[in-house]
């Protein structure tokens, strides 16, 4: 009977990792007509992640590889990200062996802390009016890790010939200019309304854009790459699967398994701390101790242990820090953990009950009325407790006799006669 769910696990396991390999796309848009040249546009108005850096890395080998194009342009808005993305993607950047503008855009739009490391290393930094850059300290910012950073950013400030005393204050001081600013201080080098004024400035009016945009590749890896996120799959997954094995249901089952492996997936994509996996994995292991506890405490702790995992990844994290949103995910998955083990609770006393009702034990000393005769040696049948049970005597005795249970043998009872007194 288990067959048919453990071929669908599977095959949910199967699609889970091939949809987490799947290539992305690139959207050809003639941006000012068909030029002989091309330029190459990503699209970042999000987090600093692994989805991001995705898009990037497939943006600059796409141009690598295209003769006809001419630069790659990488329009962002962001608060931040995290530090192996933003290390791979400056590596990119550097790489390149087409000219790579950062473009911060359009209005209102910020380069904080990932983005303004992520534009330092860029050939020309273009910013929109109204934009600013900056408040690149690290968290927590410590002097060693404040001074590891502050060198960094002054690295590719000077690398880019810009104002690298400038560049170290992001870190230092969290400083955070305006374009104009920017400009003036010698970190910019345009102020541009949108992407084609910036082809202009750029020399490349008339190119053809090929847009490399967010894609369902790009948005499974920023999924899976969230810390909170990897602690809700590999959570709910297994309070799924705990669930699953008192109460079997396929979905039930495949989604845990599922979740599980895109949490699984999302640590190695971080690339985290063994400490932070062996937690995870301590925690999913006192959750699976619910199934002796059944009273919920074993569920709650084991994702409070699961969850100090996931706060080192922060810890671990200097460009980026959890929101108030995702501090209330995880009062939710608590929440939830309390449910699953008071649910498991419930059916450990429904489970209990009918053990007992069903427990033969129960019937000894009980008087019945014998239905089919009985002899030494053979079996007949009485009626106990309004059930009819085989039954077993060393004595003869005769249908519609009374008789008392003195004892079991497997599922049947042995009883003896008694009179009309009950002796």
């Amino acid at each position: 009977m288990r067959e048919p769910r453990t071929t669908g696990i599977r095959l949910l396991i199967l699609l889970a990792i091939a949809v987490s390999l799947l290539g992305g796309r690139s959207i050809l848009t003639p941006a000012s007509g068909q030029g002989t040249s091309r330029v190459y546009l990503v699209e970042l108005d999000m987090t600093i992640d692994a989805g991001a850096e995705d898009l990037v890395s497939r943006g600059i080998a796409q141009a690598d590889r295209d003769p006809q194009a001419s630069a790659v342009v990488i329009r962002i808005n962001t608060n931040g990200g995290y530090l192996i993305a933003t290390e791979n993607i400056v590596d990119s950047i550097k790489l390149s062996t087409r000219p790579v503008t950062v473009f911060v855009g359009p209005r209102a739009a910020r380069a904080f802390s990932a983005g303004a490391y992520i534009a330092m290393a860029a050939d020309t930094i273009a910013m929109a009016p109204q934009t600013v850059i900056g408040a690149a300290t690290p968290v927590p910012s410590d002097a060693k890790a404040v001074s590891a950073f502050a060198a960094w950013m002054r690295a590719l400030a000077e690398g880019t010939g810009r104002n690298a005393t400038v560049a170290e204050r992001f870190v230092t001081e969290s400083l955070t200019l305006t374009a104009g600013q920017a400009k003036t201080a010698g970190i910019a080098e345009l102020i541009v309304e949108d992407v084609p004024e910036l082809l202009g400035e750029l020399g490349l009016e008339g190119s053809e854009v090929v847009l490399v945009g967010g894609d369902l590749r790009s948005d499974i890896l920023s999924f899976a790459s969230n810390p909170t996120m990897i602690w809700i799959l590999l959570i709910g997954g297994f309070l799924l699967i705990l669930l699953g094995l008192f109460h079997p249901t396929f979905v039930g089952e495949a989604a845990g398994v599922a979740f599980v492996v895109l949490g699984l997936f999302g640590l190695g994509i971080l690339s985290v701390n063994p400490v932070v996996i062996a937690l995870v994995i301590i925690g999913a292991a006192t959750i699976f101790l619910e199934l002796k506890a059944g009273n919920g405490l074993l569920a709650i702790s084991g994702v409070v242990i699961s969850l100090v995992g996931i706060a080192l990844v922060y810890q671990g994290e200097p460009l980026i820090t959890p929101q108030v949103s995702e501090y209330a995910i995880a009062v939710a998955g608590l929440t939830g953990a309390g449910f699953v083990g008071f649910y498991l609770r419930k059916i450990r006393e429904v489970l209990s009950l009918r053990s007992a009702a069903h427990d033969i034990r129960r019937l000894r000393g009980r008087m019945g009325v014998v239905k089919s005769g009985i002899r030494p040696g053979g079996v007949g049948v009485v009626l106990v407790a309004s059930d009819l049970w085989t039954a077993v005597s060393d004595e003869e005795i005769n249908e519609g006799e009374r008789v008392r249970v003195v004892g079991t043998e497997g599922i049947k009872l042995r009883v003896e006669r008694v009179d009309e007194d009950g002796n």
